[in-house]
């Protein structure tokens, strides 16, 4: 608790280690030997609803049969409900030997010299559920952005599998911006090359700045969900049913990925797809 709490930073902090963009983060990554390129991800952005988006797209692909790692934020009760294997907290044992496997390292490096401060405590935690994904060895892992985007540690990942982006709204806008057009642009810096991007409709402002980044910096397709049959989803409520079907299209293009790039599993993702035809 002491360790965890020495990691803890105020607002202004945040503010601060936000410009300084992710190049600390990668340092730390590579002291502690996490390998994002050998974790397939989903990374999801958004205002709201980014945290249901995420928690059902891991339970959609975890009910597939696949071994599923999730990170959110915030915590409620239990610091480990940000880092879930399967669907479930890991036990205080295994946190705390994943905990110190990360924080070792990096305090020796800081020690020496390697490293000017030791991440905060979002960072920080960032970098331990990458570690324990990729020790638990996970098929696939739901990542959910901590705020914003582009400057987020999350976007240390580098080549997700696809990306999602929830309702946007105006959230944190002393640090990304006072306007729609730069807040979705911010939220818009998950996109990269090679994984197509899916939302929902947005306000007219944001949509055409994420339409914006899509075609003319990053050159991905983004592809807008629209609900057509949300009485089978069982919800009235308009936003739920975005989540829900945003949710399905990140999972099934997820597989997808997954089952074209799989050089030994392809009969594996094969009978999922089959399984899960509906989407």
């Amino acid at each position: 608790n002491r360790a965890i709490g020495g990691l803890i930073t105020n607002a202004q902090s945040m503010k601060a280690r936000q410009q300084q963009g992710l190049s600390a983060m990668k340092k730390w990554a590579s002291i502690v030997g996490i390998n994002f390129e050998a974790l397939p991800c989903v990374h999801i952005a958004g205002t709201k609803g980014k945290g249901s988006v995420s928690a059902i797209t891991e339970r959609i692909l975890r009910h597939g049969g696949l071994r599923t790692g999730l990170y959110t934020s915030p915590h409620l009760v239990d610091v480990r409900e940000r880092v879930r294997v399967n669907g479930s907290l890991l036990s205080e044992d295994r946190f705390a030997s994943m905990f110190w496997e990360v924080y070792h390292p990096l305090k020796k490096a800081k020690e020496e010299g390697l490293v000017e401060e030791m991440p905060a405590f979002f960072r920080f935690m960032t970098l331990l559920a990458f570690h324990t994904f990729l020790q638990e060895k996970v098929d696939v892992a739901v990542i959910e952005v901590g705020l914003g985007g582009r400057l987020d540690a999350t976007n240390i990942i580098t080549n997700p599998l696809v990306t999602g982006i929830t309702a946007l709204g105006f959230d944190h806008m002393a640090i990304l911006g006072n306007t729609l057009d730069l807040i979705a642009r911010e939220k818009a810096g998950i996109m990269k090359a090679g994984a197509p991007c899916f939302t929902i409709e947005q306000p007219q402002e944001a949509a055409l700045a994420l339409q914006d980044v899509a075609t003319n910096t990053v050159h991905v397709p983004l592809h807008t969900v629209i609900c057509e049959d949300c009485a089978e989803l069982g919800t009235s409520s308009r936003a739920k049913q975005d989540n829900m079907s945003l949710a399905s299209c990140l999972a099934a293009h997820a597989v997808c990925k997954l089952q074209t790039s799989s050089t030994e599993g392809n009969d594996r993702w094969q009978a999922w797809a089959k399984q899960n035809q509906t989407w």
